[in-house]
């Protein structure tokens, strides 16, 4: 009777250790998943003050983007980037748009 009480003991102990082992994991994968977030949210604000930085407006990086996208090579020689390229004063993104829509 004696071994079987030790066994029944240690299977009870081993069932404990398994409970706060499977409790950890529970806790690491939330942590996991928490970070997961946090980092793409900051990758998300590096490519807003990127994007900020540039001063292009909205409509002119939508026009960028969805030519880079459909693979159009001379992108950059559009009407509209040079424009851009060679401002030397910082303007708004309206007042962006109002020239550029002047120039067409």
């Amino acid at each position: 009777m004696a071994n079987i009480d030790k066994i029944e003991q240690k299977i009870r102990r081993i069932d404990d250790d398994l409970a706060a082992a499977r409790a950890k994991a529970e806790e690491w994968r939330c942590k996991v998943i928490s970070l997961e977030k946090e980092r793409e949210n900051a990758e998300n604000l590096r490519i807003v003050q990127i994007v900020r930085s540039t001063e292009i407006s909205p409509d002119m990086l939508k026009t960028i983007l969805s030519m880079k996208k459909s693979g159009a090579e001379s992108f950059i020689s559009t009407a509209a980037l040079p424009h851009v390229l060679t401002e030397k004063q910082p303007v708004t993104a309206n007042e962006r748009t109002n020239d550029y829509e002047e120039t067409l």
